[in-house]
C-alpha cells in the first residue's frame, strides 16, 4: 500500500484538481493521465484519472482539448482554489492562504561589530 492521501476523507477528484493545478502552476503544462495517477496517493490508474477528469469538466473546473495527451487547462484558478479549500475545510482540514511573493523589508545598519554590521 502506498503513502496516504494528503486529502484523506475528501473525494479523490479534489486530489487530482489540487496535482493539476500545482503541476500547471510549477511547469507550465499540464499533467498527463498517468502522471496525474502516479501524484495521487495511493496511486491510481490511468482509467480512474479519465473519470476525475470527466467529473472535474462536468463541474466546469477544467476543460480538456479533445485528441491531446497534455490538454487540461484550468478554467478559473481562483473558483478552483476556493473548490479545494472549502472542500478540505469540510473534511476537517485548515486551510492557509498563500502568503504571494515575499519582499525583502529594509535593514536598517544599527552597529559595528569587530567591523562586522549588525542588522535588525
Amino acid at each position: 500500500m502506498g503513502e496516504p492521501s494528503a486529502f484523506h476523507g475528501a473525494p479523490r477528484r479534489i486530489e487530482a484538481l489540487a496535482y493539476i493545478m500545482e503541476r500547471i502552476e510549477r511547469t507550465g503544462t499540464s499533467p498527463s493521465y498517468g502522471e496525474i495517477g502516479r501524484g495521487m496517493r495511493p496511486h491510481v490508474t490511468g482509467s480512474r484519472v479519465r473519470q476525475f477528469v470527466d467529473q472535474l469538466v462536468r463541474i466546469g473546473a477544467i476543460e480538456r482539448d479533445v485528441g491531446s495527451r497534455r490538454g487540461i487547462r484550468i478554467r478559473d484558478a481562483h473558483r478552483c482554489r476556493v473548490l479545494i479549500a472549502d472542500t478540505l475545510g469540510r473534511h476537517g482540514w485548515n486551510h492557509a492562504h498563500p502568503l504571494g511573493k515575499l519582499g525583502v523589508q529594509s535593514r536598517h545598519l544599527v552597529d559595528r561589530i569587530d567591523d562586522e554590521p549588525v542588522w535588525l
